[in-house]
């Protein structure tokens, strides 16, 4: 029987306002009981099921015992809806269903007796270990498989050592190769005849070095779509930047020599208290005055939790609050931040750094 069938024959025998993701619930309660006590499986293996994406999904425990689940079903609807007399019926036939199905699939299933291996069912190693008195759960139970390092073997005898291979023979050597010839210096080679006296760039000059003339011997930079001869030229065009202000920082913008506006940081403080959460959507929002602060900056506000310094376990539940918000934004004096999941449950004290 699927977990659909059941739901709709429950609700046909015991009408009920409860949605099907609820009955479905109570179902997964009645799977889980059978499934641990009467099947040993592990709370790993236990399915929970959820509608209407398991509806198509077989329950575990067959015709004709499969009633128990509608029972217990009805007797959860006749608890919740104040109907007590009516639900301490009900439950007592969902457990002489429960009782008849265990008995059954104990004389069924013994593992003893070879019958469970006959009818293709095997307990798990975890299994027997909880029907024989194990409480641990399964990670604990894989764990505990593991026995101590075994002794160390005998050590192996010594291999017997291989023969050493033929030297080869050395190779003749070479013929020394006769020195060559000194060459003669280069055109423009820099020798004991250059110059001494020599700044900026340098220009080959009948086989000595010398200083480079601007103008002359290599053209300067243009400008605005200028040439201009000598330094003093293009001072003029563009202006002289040492008569700027000492500790400016100075940019060319094409005609002239300009003062650049440094950044000025500001620290702003704001509280998110663990009261002032309101949930919206899939969302925690929280909106907090900030006088001063803006929607936006050039460079991206750097925001932290402040601790105290001095109260450790206080410090921890900041920062454990601090990691459940997902964003902050600014907005013209306020912040705003959202959980995407749970909220902070205590005050969270922020530091909001700008730059602008």
């Amino acid at each position: 029987m699927t977990v659909r069938q059941i739901i709709e024959s429950a609700r046909e025998l015991k009408p009920c306002p409860y949605s099907d993701a609820q009955l479905a619930a109570w179902l997964s309660e009645a799977e889980g009981q059978i499934a641990i006590d009467i099947h040993l499986l592990g709370q790993a293996d236990v399915v929970r099921y959820t509608m209407p994406d398991d509806g198509d999904a077989e329950v575990i425990v067959s015709a004709p015992f499969d009633r128990l689940y509608g029972l217990y079903i009805m007797a959860m609807i006749d608890f919740y809806n104040g109907e007590y007399g009516k639900y301490q019926n009900t439950y007592q036939l969902y457990n002489a269903v429960y009782g008849d199905y265990a008995r059954w699939y104990a004389a069924k299933y013994r593992p003893a007796d070879g019958s469970a291996e006959a009818d293709g069912y095997y307990l798990s190693a975890y299994a027997i270990a909880l029907k024989h008195g194990y409480a641990g759960t399964e990670e604990q139970w894989l764990l505990s498989l593991k026995g101590e390092n075994g002794a160390n073997g005998d050590k192996g005898e010594k291999g017997d050592k291989g023969d050493k291979g033929d030297k080869g023979d050395k190779g003749d050597k070479g013929d020394k190769g006769d020195r060559g010839d000194m060459g003669a210096p280069g055109l423009d080679a820099v020798t004991t005849d250059t110059d001494t006296n020599i700044s900026g760039l340098i220009k080959g000059s009948g086989g000595k070095a010398a200083a480079a003339v601007p103008g002359v011997d290599y053209q300067l930079p243009l400008i605005a779509g200028t040439d201009y001869a000598t330094p003093q030229a293009v001072a003029a065009k563009i202006g002289n930047p040492s008569s700027k202000s000492s500790g400016q920082v100075l940019s060319y913008n094409g005609s002239a020599w300009v003062a650049q506006t440094p950044f000025g940081a500001a620290r702003y403080t704001a509280t998110l208290l663990a009261s002032g959460w309101t949930q919206i959507g899939g969302y925690y929002t929280q909106t907090v005055s900030v006088a001063g602060i803006k929607a936006s900056y050039a460079v991206s506000p750097v925001i932290d939790c402040v601790l105290s310094g001095t109260d450790a376990e206080a410090d921890a539940a900041i920062i454990e609050g601090y990691r459940c918000i997902s964003l902050i934004t600014t907005a013209s004096g306020s912040i705003t931040a959202k959980c995407a999941g749970e909220a902070p449950t205590v005050n969270v004290p922020l530091a909001i750094n700008v730059w602008e």
